[in-house]
Parts: C-alpha cells; sequence; structure tokens
C-alpha cells in the first residue's frame, strides 16, 4: 500500500472546496509561511499514519491529514475539547497538571480528521 501525503497545493484545493474566505481555519493557514505549512502537515501525516486499518482510502486519508493539519495550524474548538478530554487532575496551587492516556484516534485534535479516520478504520465493507 502507497502511503499519499497532501501537497500544499491540496491544501489550498481542499480550502477553497470546503472552507469560505472568512473561515478561521482557513485565515489561520493562509497567514502561515511555506515551511510552517509543512511542518503541520507533517504532524498531521504523522499522527494519521498510524491509525490506517485496512480500508485505506487514498482520498480519506488526505482529506484527515489536511483537516489535522488545519486544527493544528489554527486551534478552535476542536482542540480546546481535545486538552478538556486529556486533563486527569489539576491543582492551582504551583498549578500543576496530569493528563490521562487516551485511545490512538482521540489522539488527533480535528474532529473533521478523526471522522475521515473513522470511515477507513471502523465497520464493514459495502456489497452491492
Amino acid at each position: 500500500m502507497v502511503h499519499i501525503t497532501p501537497t500544499l497545493s491540496d491544501v489550498d484545493t481542499y480550502l477553497e472546496t470546503y472552507y469560505v474566505t472568512d473561515d478561521a481555519k482557513r485565515i489561520g493557514w493562509d497567514e502561515l509561511s511555506q515551511s510552517d505549512k509543512a511542518v503541520y502537515l507533517n504532524r498531521a501525516n504523522a499522527a494519521i499514519s498510524i491509525l490506517k486499518g485496512l480500508k485505506y482510502d487514498e482520498t480519506f486519508s488526505m482529506n484527515a491529514q489536511i483537516e489535522e493539519a488545519l486544527e493544528l495550524a489554527a486551534p478552535g474548538e476542536d482542540t480546546k475539547r481535545w486538552e478538556q478530554r486529556h486533563v486527569q487532575s489539576y491543582s492551582l496551587g504551583s498549578l500543576s497538571e496530569s493528563f490521562r492516556s487516551v485511545g490512538a484516534l482521540q489522539e488527533l485534535r480535528s474532529s473533521m480528521a478523526q471522522a475521515w479516520v473513522k470511515r477507513m478504520t471502523g465497520g464493514g465493507y459495502l456489497v452491492k
């Protein structure tokens, strides 16, 4: 199986297709340097590449990587929920936090990336 990583051009096309011009994620992505965009894509690729199941699909994988990169680049509500799920305990005196271990799929910050990955790794096959 060949692993496909989206290019910066793929991300631009995806943004033009699924995000309006004043969306915070699109604005955040557009403001990044080319090298920062590449770093976020690499991080998203690393997070998703360990999750692939037997039903690998290039489009689903690329979309998941792009969504995760966008969330990493412009953190939003998904990142807030991700942080809340991971905190196990905290104390205010000397401010300490401890974090809980979660499943591999929950390591993804983007709920859209999780949805794309679930389509690759869960359930059965369409039979015609």
